[in-house]
């Protein structure tokens, strides 16, 4: 078993006047069949130091960057987009994993000065993606869809590669040239059955 940090939706609970932090039971069994241990990080913690620290204390071997919240456009970021892109900035310089899921394929595209775009039909939508020769055998051919925004293939980082798009040339699942990042546009952990994106990350943990 290896522990894994993730990430949480951000919410403003309106009856009780608070924010609070939001991890889905379907994402936490779904990385169980992993063998993966999740440690949940607030959306408070934002001091660097506090950060380091918790990957040492517990032998961090992976980021999780989980599904929910839109990414601002107007440039303001959010807590939550401090607290991820701090995280992929010490996972990067410690050379541990990092796997992107929806919004957190974006957040990572972002941190590499990638864009994204304003997508219409794709809340709550099952599509057709084209995988990339070498990574076929690992992606499903038909995923869900939950976001507002996407990532087309000119707007994705210089940095990442691309191993599935749809039929508009919006990017689907991406890895960095080194295999130590993987992004996926779709939830994984929401299909009723295990697809061929979990074995690519059984993969990408051993890669």
């Amino acid at each position: 078993m290896i522990n894994a940090i993730i990430t949480h939706n951000y919410i403003y609970n309106k009856n009780k006047k608070t924010f609070q932090n939001e991890l889905t039971t379907d994402i936490i069994e779904y990385f169980n069949k992993l063998n993966i241990f999740l440690i949940p990080l607030s959306n408070n913690l934002i001091s660097r130091k506090k950060i380091g620290n918790i990957f040492n204390k517990f032998d961090i071997r992976l980021v999780i960057l989980s599904g929910g919240n839109d990414i601002p456009k107007n440039g303001k970021k959010i807590i939550r987009d401090i607290i991820e892109l701090r995280l992929i900035e010490s996972a990067i310089k410690k050379n541990i994993k990092i796997l992107g899921i929806c919004r957190g394929m974006q957040i990572i595209n972002y941190y590499f000065d990638g864009k994204t775009t304003k997508l219409t039909n794709h809340v709550n939508f099952r599509h057709k993606i084209f995988p990339n020769p070498e990574f076929k055998k690992y992606l499903p051919t038909i995923v869900n869809s939950f976001h507002n925004f996407g990532i087309t293939e000119n707007n994705l980082s210089k940095k990442m590669k691309i191993i599935a798009s749809d039929k508009n040339k919006n990017v689907e699942a991406f890895v960095d040239n080194d295999f130590n990042i993987l992004a996926l546009m779709w939830h994984p952990e929401r299909e009723r059955k295990l697809q061929r994106d979990f074995y690519l990350i059984k993969k990408f943990l051993n890669a």
